[in-house]
């Protein structure tokens, strides 16, 4: 091959390279959400749709539709807490399954609501070993004042680029509180668990976590008052309402401050909240609730999670004794 011939091949693989770059690197503008935020709290260990008359929404297989087909976005799931569904032997295992499906979701942190003592402390320990989820709670102690869960978490989230290659990493720090007005739920034979102002502890770690992260995301089991405090702590970025309260028109609210989501009961909606981050400043967040309903498809997957708990189920009260 001449060396002329060699020199005008080379010419034409680099023009073609950079032709490739303009087609495929993603067109960025100030409003392209480069995080999503996706959140649930109260399930209260639902794994099917709820038994609402004439419009049933919710259930896991109709969730891990919703997740995939928004996966355009990298994105973090988080729920707030209140899993945990009733005291009975079935609704225990109801709440295992539903926590499996969320591990297969990708959920990795949990806030911790007044609900989810009621098992006992030993299964909120098993909750962490078993699933590997990070359960976070800023202001629960125990009778020495020592805190009982991680205060906070901090996921990391990659968005990439051109053939798969990093192009950023975003830094999420994310704490969870709960109210003094509504004690945990635990049962006589745990030792007492004691609950701090939740504006005091949640203030500390915002000012602890300020400098490491790109964004704050709280949650807080509080009523309407202290969520008004809460939102004036300077350097908290989103706040999800994990309590059932009052709906102040609309499901996501956007201020100039602080973006506030508020929650569903039993799994029935999903909370999305979409955040622009350029060079590290929060430009933009939008945000807004789906109730799942029977027009989003059934994830497979989550069809067989839910079919072998339909099988214990079935087992368990065959195995019952006779009246």
């Amino acid at each position: 091959m001449s060396d002329r011939l060699r020199s005008d091949m080379m010419a034409f693989t680099l023009k073609a390279l950079v032709i490739s770059v303009v087609i495929f690197l993603p067109v960025s503008t100030s409003a392209e959400p480069t995080l999503r935020v996706f959140y649930t709290a109260n399930v209260k260990g639902f794994i099917d749709p709820c038994g609402c008359p004439g419009a049933p929404a919710g259930g896991i297989t109709r969730r891990a539709t919703f997740f995939r087909e928004r996966a355009d976005v990298p994105s973090i799931k988080l729920d707030g807490g209140e899993i945990l569904g009733n005291d009975t032997p079935i609704d225990r295992m109801r709440t295992i399954y539903l926590l499996r499906a969320m591990q297969e979701m990708g959920y990795r942190t949990i806030g911790v609501g007044p609900r989810d003592f009621m098992y006992g402390r030993e299964f909120i320990e098993f909750i962490a070993q078993e699933f590997q989820f990070t359960l976070v709670n800023a202001n629960v102690v125990d009778e020495n004042g020592a805190p009982i869960f991680a205060p906070y978490a901090i996921e990391e989230v990659s968005e990439t680029g051109l053939l798969g290659m990093q192009r950023s990493v975003t830094r999420i720090g994310i704490l969870n509180v709960i109210g003094e007005d509504r004690p945990p739920l635990t049962i006589p034979t745990n030792p007492p668990v004691y609950v701090t102002d939740p504006v005091t502890a949640a203030s500390r770690i915002v000012d602890e976590l300020r400098s490491e992260v790109d964004l704050i995301v709280l949650m807080a089991n509080v009523n309407p008052e202290t969520l008004n405090t809460l939102a004036q702590i300077d350097g908290v970025d989103i706040i999800l309402m994990t309590r059932l309260t009052r709906i102040p028109g609309e499901y996501v609210v956007v201020n100039d401050k602080t973006a506030i989501g508020y929650s569903t009961i039993e799994g029935r909606g999903i909370g999305q909240i979409d955040v622009t981050l350029r060079s590290g400043e929060l430009v933009d967040v939008k945000g807004s609730l789906t109730m799942l309903f029977d027009r989003i498809p059934e994830d497979r997957t989550m069809l067989r999670i839910r079919e072998e708990f339909e099988n214990w189920k079935d087992q368990y009260i065959d195995e019952l004794p006779s009246p």
